[in-house]
Parts: C-alpha cells; sequence; structure tokens
C-alpha cells in the first residue's frame, strides 16, 4: 500500500519517532519484569511462564501496572533504602553485552559488582527516612531503564523520566577535559540554545559542574539563594554528581528543574541512589559518547575551527548534512568569527537554513552546495539581498565568497553598505567625544579634513581644508610656535602632543590638545617632507571638570582630616565608656548579665549603652539605652547620662525620678539629644522589678512556669530630650524562680521579620535556659553593621 503524498515528511518522523520511544520504554521494562520472574520461578520452584502468569494475575486483581507489580517482588528480595538482605537473580545479558560480573558472597544492593567508571553520591544525610512504595517502585524502574540504555541519549532519559516529584526539566553528562575545560556530551529536556552554549565551557567560568569537578563531591542548588556561578541548562535549581574512575573525576551528571525547590531528606537519599545507579550505564556508555563528541566537535577539521574564531572578518565554517541518498540538505553552523557571532548570536550549532532562511531563495545555499560539489571557489559581486539586523529585517547590500576545505565550506562576507554606517558613527563619535582629524600628503598634493575638524575650529566647510600653515594662523600668537614645531616634527616621521589656545570662529577661546604624527619620507622620493595626520580635541570643559575635580579633592581631604580626629575622639570615648564590653554581677539567687555588641571598630559609634551595679543594699540597678545620633555627639552625651544613673539609684530615687532628672539634665543644653532609656530596679528581697522606660523597647519576661516569652507592658515616658516637662512612670513584675527578664536595644531585632519584636520574643524562649543568663548573649540575632546591647537578669531557682 502506498502512503499517502499528503502526510508530509515532518508527521511521518514523528511517527516514527513515537514508535522508537515505545521500543524503548518496552526494552526498560523487560528486564526488570524478566527478573520479578526469575525470582519467582526460585523461590516457588515453578518454571517462568508460571511465574509470568502470577505476575499477571497480582497486576489485575490491585489494578498496578505489571512492571510496578513486578518492582515489589524484586524490592521485596532488595529493599533500594537499604542494603538487600537476599541475592538478586542475575539480569539477562543479551550476547553483545560484557559477561556478568561474579556474584558477591555478602548482601547484594541494587547494583552489581562496581565497574571502574561510578557516579559518587554524597547528600543524603546519615540516617535516610524510609522510602515510601512509590519512590521504591521508581527506582527499579529507573535501574530496569539503564539497563536498556546504550547510549548516552538513553542514560539521560532514563534519569529524566525516574528523577522524582517534581519531574526534573532536563539531564545533562558533561566530560571533564585536562585542561579543566567541560563537555557536554549528552544532554535531554535542554533546547538546542542552551545545548549550543553549553557545548564547550572553558575553565575560567566558573560553574555547578566546575565545583563538583573541583572538590570532587555533588552539589545541590535549591534556585533560591544567589550565587556567583554561571548556570546553565533549563532551570535554577540542580543537582551535580561527579563521574570518576576511583577519585579522579572525569565528568558530571547534572540534573536540572525549571523551578526553584526545596530538596527534603528523602530526595537527597533518593537522588543520591539514582545516581550510583545510574553509573553502570555510565560506564558501559562513555567510552563511545567521549569519542562520538570528540569527532564531532575536533575531528580534522578542529584546526580551521580555531582560525575562524580568530578571523576578525564574518566568517564561517559549514559542515554539510546529507539526506540517505547522500544529498546536501543543510549545513550545520560548526564555527563562526566573532564579528559573524555577533552579527547573528543564535547561529552557531544550528542548522544554515534554521539561522538564514533567506539563504534558500536568494541563491546562496545553492552556491554554497555547488561549491562543495566541485570544489571550486565561488564570489559574487555585493548584491541587495534580505537580512536580519538587531532582530529586525532589513534591507542590506553584502559581497559574498564560499572555498571548500576538508569536506566543508568557509563562507565569508561583507556588508559594503557599512562604509556609509562607518562614516555616520564617525561623525557621531567626533561631536560626542568633541574632536577632529585631518591629513596632508605633500607627495599626492592632498588634502583631507573631517566634519568635526571643521566644526572644532570654526571654519567654514566651503573653504575646504586648510593648508598647515593656514592652520597655524588660526592659533593664538602665543601657540603658533609649538604647533608649528609639532607639524614639522610629524613632517619628518615624528610624534608630538601639544595644547594649544584657539579663538573659534574668531570669537570665543578654547583650549585644544593636538597630537601630531607622520610617516616620514620615503627614501625614493627627494621631498623632505611625509604625510602629517593631526588628531585635534577640545579640552577646555575638561580642564573645567579637572579644577573642580582638583577643589573638591581638597575639600574632601580637609573634611577627612576632621572626621579622623573626630572618629580618634569618639573611640577613646567609647573605651572609656565600655572598657570591658561586658559585666556578670550577682545577689543572692539573682544574677545579671550584659554585653554591648560593637563589631566593626571602623564603623561610627552609634551611641548604644547598658550598665548593671549592685546596689550597697543588695538590690540590683539595670540600665540600657540608645542615643538617637552617632559619632562624637552620641559619645558625649552617653557619658553626660551614664555616670548620674548610678549615683541617683544609690541614692535611693525611683526609676522613673531618675529619668525625670536625666531629662532635666539634658534640657540644659541649647539643643539636647535625644535618647531611649530603660531603667529597672530589682530589689533583693521580694524579687520585684519596679522598671520605667524614656521611648525606649518594651523588656521581655521569659517564664519558666508557662514556658512562654512576652513582652512586658510599657509604662508613660517620652525619649530623653524630647520634652523638658515630660512626666514619666513605671510598672513592676514579680519575678519567679527560673524566670529570666531581657533588656535591649533594637540592635538584636531582625528588621526582615513582619513582627520584630515577637521574632525576638519566641528566639528567647527557644533559647534562654532557666538559671543561665548568658544564654540569652547567645541567641541568634541578624549579621550587626553597628552597635546593639543586651542585658538579662535570672532568678534561679532554689
Amino acid at each position: 500500500m502506498v502512503e499517502s503524498t499528503a502526510e508530509n515528511w515532518p508527521v511521518r518522523v514523528q511517527r516514527l519517532e513515537q514508535e522508537v520511544a515505545g521500543l524503548r520504554r518496552a526494552m526498560r521494562t523487560r528486564a526488570l519484569i524478566e527478573q520479578a520472574k526469575g525470582i519467582l520461578a526460585e523461590r516457588q520452584g515453578c518454571d517462568p511462564e508460571t511465574a509470568y502468569a502470577q505476575l499477571s494475575r497480582r497486576s489485575q486483581d490491585t489494578n498496578t501496572p505489571l512492571v510496578d507489580v513486578a518492582a515489589d517482588v524484586v524490592n521485596g528480595i532488595a529493599p533500594p533504602d537499604r542494603p538487600a538482605t537476599a541475592p538478586i537473580p542475575a539480569e539477562p545479558v543479551t550476547p553483545s553485552a560484557a559477561p556478568p560480573t561474579p556474584r558477591r558472597t555478602e548482601a547484594l544492593s541494587i547494583t552489581p559488582e562496581p565497574r571502574p567508571l561510578t557516579v559518587m553520591a554524597g547528600l543524603a544525610p546519615t540516617t535516610p527516612p524510609p522510602w515510601p512504595d512509590a519512590a521504591k517502585r521508581r527506582l527499579r524502574r529507573a535501574v530496569a531503564a539503564f539497563t536498556a540504555a546504550d547510549d548516552v541519549t538513553g542514560l539521560t532519559s532514563a534519569v529524566l523520566a525516574n528523577a522524582g516529584d517534581p519531574p526534573p526539566s532536563g539531564v545533562a553528562v558533561f566530560a571533564a577535559e585536562p585542561n579543566g575545560s567541560l563537555r557536554l556530551i549528552g544532554a535531554e529536556g535542554w533546547t538546542s540554545q542552551q545545548i549550543s552554549e553549553a557545548r564547550r565551557i572553558p575553565a575560567l567560568i566558573a560553574t555547578p559542574m566546575s565545583e563538583v569537578v573541583r572538590h570532587a563531591h555533588p552539589v545541590l542548588f535549591d534556585g533560591q539563594a544567589e550565587t556567583d556561578l554561571a548556570l546553565v541548562g533549563p532551570g535554577p535549581a540542580m543537582v551535580g554528581y561527579p563521574i570518576a574512575i576511583e577519585s579522579r573525576v572525569t565528568g558530571v551528571l547534572l540534573i536540572s528543574w525549571a523551578q526553584p525547590r526545596e530538596f527534603s531528606a528523602l530526595d537527597r537519599s533518593y537522588l543520591d541512589r539514582l545516581a550510583q545507579e545510574s553509573g553502570r550505564a555510565v560506564g558501559r556508555v562513555w567510552a563511545q559518547a567521549i569519542a562520538g563528541t570528540a569527532a564531532s566537535l575536533t575531528g580534522d577539521l578542529g584546526w580551521i575551527q580555531r582560525v575562524i574564531e580568530g578571523t576578525s572578518g564574518m566568517t564561517q565554517l559549514l559542515t554539510p548534512i546529507r539526506d540517505a541518498a547522500g544529498v546536501v540538505i543543510d549545513f550545520y553552523v560548526a564555527a563562526m568569527s566573532s564579528l559573524a557571532q555577533a552579527d547573528e548570536p543564535d547561529a552557531l550549532g544550528r542548522r544554515l537554513l534554521d539561522a538564514y532562511p533567506q539563504l534558500l531563495t536568494n541563491g546562496v545555499f545553492d552556491a554554497y552546495v555547488r561549491t562543495l560539489a566541485e570544489g571550486t571557489t565561488w564570489e559574487r559581486a555585493p548584491e541587495p539581498e534580505d537580512a536580519r539586523v538587531a532582530g529586525r529585517w532589513q534591507r542590506v547590500v553584502k559581497a559574498r565568497r564560499a572555498t571548500p576545505i576538508a569536506g566543508a565550506v568557509i563562507a565569508s562576507w561583507r556588508r559594503v553598505d557599512e562604509v556609509t554606517r562607518l562614516e555616520e558613527q564617525t561623525s557621531q563619535m567626533e561631536q560626542l567625544g568633541r574632536f577632529g582629524w585631518c591629513e596632508w600628503d605633500p607627495i599626492g598634493k592632498r588634502m583631507w579634513w573631517s566634519p568635526g575638524m571643521y566644526r572644532l575650529l570654526g571654519v567654514s566647510p566651503r573653504r575646504g581644508p586648510l593648508s598647515r600653515t593656514a592652520l597655524v594662523e588660526l592659533a593664538e600668537p602665543e601657540s603658533r610656535p609649538i604647533l608649528t614645531e609639532a607639524l614639522r616634527r610629524a613632517a619628518h616621521g615624528g610624534q608630538a602632543t601639544v595644547d594649544i589656545d584657539l579663538r573659534r570662529g574668531g570669537e570665543e577661546l578654547v583650549r585644544l590638545r593636538a597630537f601630531a604624527a607622520g610617516e616620514g619620507p620615503r627614501p625614493e622620493e627627494t621631498d623632505p617632507r611625509g604625510t602629517v595626520r593631526l588628531l585635534v580635541q577640545d579640552i577646555s570643559e575638561q580642564l573645567q571638570l579637572d579644577e573642580q575635580l582638583r577643589r573638591t579633592q581638597a575639600q574632601a581631604s580637609a573634611q577627612r582630616v576632621r572626621l579622623a580626629a573626630e572618629h580618634e575622639l569618639t573611640r577613646a570615648l567609647m573605651d572609656l565608656l565600655y572598657p570591658a564590653r561586658s559585666f556578670d554581677h550577682s545577689s543572692g539567687p539573682l544574677r545579671v548579665v550584659g554585653r554591648h555588641f560593637a563589631t566593626d571598630r571602623t564603623a561610627p559609634l552609634r551611641g548604644d549603652f547598658c550598665d548593671a551595679q549592685l546596689l550597697p543594699n543588695g538590690d540590683l540597678l539595670l540600665v540600657v539605652g540608645d542615643m538617637f545620633g552617632s559619632g562624637l555627639t552620641a559619645a558625649s552625651a552617653v557619658a553626660r547620662l551614664m555616670s548620674p544613673v548610678v549615683a541617683l539609684g544609690i541614692a535611693g530615687l525611683a526609676p522613673e525620678a531618675i529619668l525625670a532628672v536625666l531629662n532635666t539634665e539634658l534640657h540644659r543644653l541649647p539643643d539636647p539629644p535625644l535618647a531611649s532609656l530603660a531603667l529597672a530596679r530589682v530589689d533583693h528581697e521580694t524579687k520585684i522589678a519596679t522598671w520605667a522606660q524614656a521611648g525606649h523597647l518594651p523588656p521581655i519576661l521569659v517564664r519558666r512556669r508557662t514556658a512562654t516569652a512576652t513582652p512586658l507592658k510599657s509604662p508613660e515616658g517620652p525619649a530623653l530630650g524630647l520634652l523638658p516637662e515630660a512626666v514619666f512612670s513605671s510598672n513592676t513584675a514579680q519575678l519567679e524562680p527560673g524566670d529570666t527578664l531581657v533588656f535591649y536595644t533594637d540592635g538584636v531585632l531582625d528588621r526582615r521579620a513582619r513582627d520584630p519584636l515577637k521574632n525576638l520574643s519566641n528566639k528567647l524562649g527557644r533559647g534562654v535556659r532557666a538559671g543561665e543568663p548568658e544564654s540569652a548573649l547567645t541567641v541568634p540575632t541578624p549579621a550587626r553593621t553597628d552597635e546593639a546591647c543586651l542585658v538579662a537578669l535570672s532568678y534561679a531557682e532554689s
């Protein structure tokens, strides 16, 4: 029966591809089913046909695919999530395959005896979680698929189909070359563009694959955090495994996901086992894959590729693509010069007619085919043709040439209309750079001036190029001698750079920088003068900017000196205020610790301060504050506040009264600084904490009895220095054995959290231990870029 002519070849190709895919799936499951038949036949003493009938009956009774029933049978002998406890019958071996390796006497895993080439795992936790049945079946199907894989395409397809949920978007295998570069030898799920970009990755480019090779250990990227590595492939989330011979890494297995994702302990354990099981297929197809890609990438044309990549023109290396009859139906773009690749970035590694479909209609493709068939050079004079320029179709004029070499074609072209475009670009550059150029040839009696030269000197183009003598006359009298000498030196083959003054158009005075150079007279010429070229640039604005920059630099230098002196003084005050940066006091079962954090001593002083004192009667006095400002102003204000606090506490003043005195003290200044402050007095007998605050954050009470961490209700009180007649009040809190009361400044808060205060309370609730106030100092806090203070009071249990 003759196939309908209405069905075009893409449809036939698609149908054949589907048939091949079905046959490959059948081959993947056949080995697993045969293995399950062998296990049942051995255990029940029956023939393979009876065992197969039992498998089919189980599949029908449980409404489970036959391959999954077979996987359950095999998994019953050797669970994939832990070493098996019973041997598995050998898998069938085709006559062309290598003989099976000897069995081990100990318990067998899924894989046979390790081959020299293995895939190294190492992402799973020490104690992996138990696997669900779906994961066990999936891995068993993967093992069967690896057994059926006879090339790198089958390997990557098997990994892609069985890598878990969510399924990956792509799988690739790279070979590590001795010079450190990476070569893609197979991929599944990658686009042609992605394959082209990753075909060869130089050693200087840091990628996840290069990290795998460098450290000989798997790497994992969830795609949720930024990285300095260059990510390749179809997604941001990826897992890479080393392919190694003993401890030497020779390649990388890369699995990619299209979206960021989290990898659970089960995911890591499963991926580790999947990668290890793929080692059997890797060892079988590795040599063939390496040889195939090496021939396609280098071969006899490797040196030609390197030459073309280093040329400066528009050049391509085209290798023919033939049909079954040997007819050239297209070309493969094997190499491109840098300019050609800039002209069409996506062409390298693609078919010629996919990248340049217009070549089929304008006769260029047919000319390339004739060049290859006849072995003669083809050349075409400039002709207009349609071309895609910067993503848009335009009408351009191109001259083309093609030369056959080693069964391929070297194609080159140049745009004739580029000359006009370059002239326009030169004119624009002259305007932007405020320069112009001119040339005198005494031998040919010719002169050239660029458009920018006329603009720069204020000369009308109607006058035409001026002679060197006329040019000198345009300069100011004091500049004419140096310009004359520069032109004389250039005429004799020398060079000179001079700055001259000139009145543009006879009015505006400008400063020009002139660079003169010449070739010098040729030996056979009698004229002692040679060709002179002069480049002139208007530097008037540059000189003004340089002068302004010098003044700014002088001002900045003076400012740095003042800032350095102020910084040194604030550092001295800081060392005076916080000589030890921490304290630890006790009064019976009460114990208070505190610390002033300042990770960067070169940063400006922010004015956070804290202290605790044991009063003569045994009570404890706690103070935590934060200045509104930095530097010397904050340091002097801290010194003004800290000293009176202890004296007033010893005198017996209540916390709210001490705040009122401090507020009055600050208002003695013409421009009082602002500060927030929390002050507490703890009675050593009643264990009652009386505290007051002035615009400060509330303390957090960590209560052992209820296992809670709660911010206390703040009493009334504005920031110190804000209102002259401010009113302050206090609250009390009864401490119980095991309680911890924490005061702090805002530097310990995580401002990225939705509720920073609640976030800190939760951290303290989890991290503070009863009777150990120092445990509050180790609670995780955000990376500090300035200062922070934290004070913790603990009531120890008896």
